[in-house]
């Protein structure tokens, strides 16, 4: 029988993502993560068994750092404070671009066993109650009984991007850039119409058809 010896994931999460930045994600191998962080390839595969799975670890810690962050986003409007969020949020990416775009792509194939869920968690995703938290601490705060439908909006909204910055290819991602402007340019126009109940339940759907897509949130009820 073969003994579990526990891993220091963090310092093999900080060897991974130092070996994917300096060499890339493709050219890494596990036998170099696990050499860097002194413990045997054997010992590694007992919790990570490929580099998606690290990639996955790497992306769950990014969305935690990214959360923990809030407290520092400056105060003001919610287009504004979220624009601010959304241009630290696609920094990570580039930081970590190839192991991202391995996890989002490992995930979309049918047959792996890291699904879309595993990394958009919904309602128990701490990156879920960071925006609920920079909605309701933003100047233009909606009453409390449509916080939870602002904060479905912007969480499924930065998975949008994250699939747009997936496929962005124009120098140094200029496009999500742009993507990043337009959004905060429409969620100042849209919310003065979100206290219309007819635009705010639109809105909601979209969010609700965004969210079947990208897994794990429990659609809020009609």
């Amino acid at each position: 029988m073969t003994t579990h010896i526990p891993l220091d994931t963090h310092d093999v999460l900080h060897e991974a993502q130092q070996l994917f930045q300096a060499q890339g994600y493709q050219q890494t191998t596990l036998h170099q993560i696990a050499d860097a962080a002194h413990i045997t390839t054997d010992v590694l595969v007992q919790d990570y068994c490929c580099k998606e799975h690290i990639a996955l670890a790497l992306y769950s810690g990014l969305s935690d750092d990214l959360s923990r962050n809030m407290d520092s986003v400056p105060t003001g409007k919610f287009a504004q404070r979220y624009h601010h969020v959304m241009i630290e949020r696609v920094q990570q990416y580039n930081d970590n671009a190839g192991a991202i775009a391995a996890l989002f792509a490992t995930a979309m194939l049918p047959d792996s066993d890291i699904t879309p869920s595993n990394i958009s968690t919904g309602k128990t995703d701490n990156l879920y109650t960071a925006f609920g938290e920079l909605i309701r601490t933003s100047d233009d705060a909606p009453p409390q009984s449509d916080a939870e439908k602002f904060t479905m909006l912007l969480y499924t909204f930065h998975f949008l991007v994250t699939v747009f910055w997936l496929y962005d290819r124009t120098p140094k991602k200029q496009a999500t850039a742009y993507l990043l402007d337009f959004l905060h340019d429409l969620f100042k126009v849209m919310r003065p119409m979100m206290i219309m109940p007819l635009f705010t339940k639109a809105m909601t759907k979209l969010a609700q058809i965004m969210m079947l897509v990208f897994g794990g949130a429990t659609l809020l009820e009609e």
